[in-house]
């Protein structure tokens, strides 16, 4: 981590920098060796992941992901709720309701609510073009 003074003054570094792990691969087809290889995380961030899963295999990756993080570690996700899209399909990104994110993730974490919004207007864009009125995140 590096300190930086508003005064222009020079950075000065205050502790190391902490590792940096790439993993590339399969996500829900990590088993219980790589897991354990991997280390439970502190603390993870989930903005994409989830909600790009296919319904059918959510609860294979909150298995997963639970997994990953320390039994008291911390959980930042950001999920979305929608309407189907114009075309018909549900996704990606797929919409996931309050209650199933409870259902997914409530044994492994505390779940509390941080904000929902609309973000329909907000960029990148292009949810409105899909024939969307609405987009929580």
């Amino acid at each position: 981590a590096v300190l930086v003074s508003a005064g222009g003054g020079k950075a000065t570094r205050v502790e190391a920098a902490p590792p940096v792990l790439l993993v590339e691969g399969d996500f829900l087809r990590l088993g219980s060796s790589e897991i354990e290889a991997l280390v439970p995380f502190d603390a993870a961030f989930d903005r994409g992941g989830l909600v790009a899963v296919v319904p059918a295999e959510r609860q294979r990756y909150a298995n997963v992901l639970s997994k990953l993080v320390k039994n008291d570690g911390r959980l930042l996700l950001v999920a979305v709720e929608h309407s189907p899209f114009k075309d018909g399909k549900l996704g990606p990104p797929f919409s996931i309701p309050e209650a199933e994110i409870h259902e997914l993730l409530g044994t492994s974490f505390t779940i509390k609510k941080l904000c929902r919004e609309d973000t329909i207007d907000r960029p990148p864009g292009g949810m409105r073009e899909r024939g969307l009125s609405q987009f929580y995140e």
